[in-house]
């Protein structure tokens, strides 16, 4: 299986990241390295060029291939050419929630996650687990006079008078 992802359709879908952050991509890149950690298989994330935008070229590695898409066709052309190109359409996992790429990939026999899914996926898999901590109680501290009373609950005995 490799997951091929519609990068700014999935910025779009996080919480704490912005399409309008000029570092946007190199963020979203650095979560899915990490993502990537915590799956088997190689991960493809396609970005728009962008007016006047240079791409930076070390984005890719650690299991994540950047692609930025060409200034004659949009992330989405691109997107939908690679799954159109891929020898193994069915071991493919394609992440938008752009109908056309969806329709595209559909009908290779790929599989599709929208991006909102995706990005609760990753959530979910970045989650700290946490410890299960147990827990400790204290024991109550009782008077002499309180042990006492008790004392004569449990035995059936009767309360001695001067307590």
């Amino acid at each position: 299986m490799s997951i091929l992802i519609d990068g700014h359709n999935l910025i779009g879908q996080l919480a704490d990241l912005s399409l309008a952050d000029p570092n946007d991509e190199a963020k979203l890149v650095q979560r899915l390295r990490v993502y990537r950690s915590t799956v088997s298989c190689p991960i493809t994330v396609v970005f728009d060029h962008g007016e006047n935008y240079v791409p930076p070229q070390s984005l890719s590695g650690g299991g994540v291939e950047v692609v930025f898409a060409n200034s004659q066709s949009s992330a989405d052309e691109h997107i939908i050419q690679r799954i159109r190109q891929n020898g193994a359409p069915h071991r493919l996992l394609v992440i938008s929630s752009d109908q056309d790429i969806q329709a595209a990939a559909r009908s290779c026999g790929a599989q599709v996650m929208t991006s909102q899914e995706f990005a609760l996926e990753m959530k979910k898999r970045h989650a700290p687990k946490h410890k299960k901590r147990r827990r400790t109680t204290q024991e109550p501290s009782l008077s002499a006079r309180e042990v006492e009373e008790w004392l004569a609950v449990f035995k059936n005995r009767p309360k001695k008078r001067g307590d």
